[in-house]
């Protein structure tokens, strides 16, 4: 097999078997557009608040909370098999647990990533891309943003929260913690807490520490 492009973060050459999208590394998932900027900005000392850079940035982002978004739903709809039964006992038994399953999603995401402060999920609200925003933001401070390992972003996971600040507009608190390498070559892992604040389909980065 001929060997096509090299990823700037892992170092592996594409082969034509591979079944990953033409524009992403088959070996470490990473998006070619973003991690060329990368090796482009580290080389020639470009402006990390370049737009050219941010655009590509968002975009991977939004991949991001795409996938995010599928696991979710995928989880939501992963239902044990109901016993097989006899009777109107049956219809009676599936409508219990998909009520129960609906009361347990609800209260998992509006109790969990709104930090309990609001019940109430109202329309308009973007927890998971609060989250992956902040984790864009904090990804262009680390020393090796090709090494990051964020927490997950899904409700289940347990591992992120996502707090509603305000409404009008939204404006999001992320706590979550990053594995990536530091000066010396070692993996740490680092806590970070973020505001953002989404309009317009954009996100803007409030404050980070």
């Amino acid at each position: 097999m001929a060997a096509g492009k090299q990823c700037r973060a892992c170092g592996y050459y594409r082969q034509d078997g591979d079944d990953a999208p033409e524009g992403q590394c088959p070996k470490c998932d990473r998006w070619y557009v973003k991690t060329d900027k990368l090796g482009e900005t580290a080389g020639s000392g470009e402006d990390p608040n370049d737009p050219g850079l941010v655009r590509a940035q968002l975009a991977e982002a939004r991949r991001r909370r795409e996938r995010e978004e599928l696991s979710i739903r995928k989880s939501s709809e992963a239902v044990s098999p109901l016993p097989k039964r006899n009777g109107p006992g049956l219809l009676v038994n599936a409508l219990a647990l998909a009520v129960s399953i609906g009361i347990f999603v609800y209260l998992g995401v509006s109790g969990h990533l709104s930090g309990g402060s609001n019940p109430t999920k109202s329309l308009g609200e973007d927890l998971i891309g609060a989250c992956v925003a902040a984790q864009m933001f904090m990804e262009r401070r680390l020393r090796s943003p090709s090494t990051a390992d964020f927490a997950s972003c899904a409700p289940r996971a347990g591992e992120t929260d996502v707090e509603v600040l305000t409404r009008s507009p939204y404006r999001y608190r992320v706590t979550s913690y990053v594995d990536a390498e530091n000066a010396f070559g070692g993996i740490v892992r680092e806590q970070f807490t973020a505001e953002v604040e989404s309009g317009g389909g954009d996100w803007t980065l409030r404050s980070i520490q």
